[in-house]
């Protein structure tokens, strides 16, 4: 079925529910850009107190957040092995 003739079949309260979904989605996305634009400036701040890059301090956190430090550092050892084997 064409958009326009879904637009067509729906009543005043689909359109109603429709746009409010919307509005409440695009405050969500508002939400979302404040957050990233505040964790940009937190971490541009703390590093340049501390004197670490921006990537180590955003690193710190994106592995604190998801509790994978295991993980990373696997990764990290298994990334160092193979670029030494291909690369010496």
């Amino acid at each position: 079925m064409a958009i326009t003739a879904v637009v067509r079949s729906l009543s005043q309260e689909e359109k109603d529910r429709l746009f409010k979904a919307v509005k409440e989605l695009s405050n969500s996305m508002a939400r979302a850009t404040g957050e990233v634009e505040y964790q940009r400036e937190a971490t541009k701040a703390i590093a340049d107190d501390v004197k670490l890059s921006k990537k180590l301090v955003g690193k710190l956190a994106k592995t604190y957040h998801k509790q994978n430090f295991e993980e990373v550092v696997a990764i990290e050892d298994e990334f160092e092995d193979l670029y030494k084997a291909i690369v010496k």
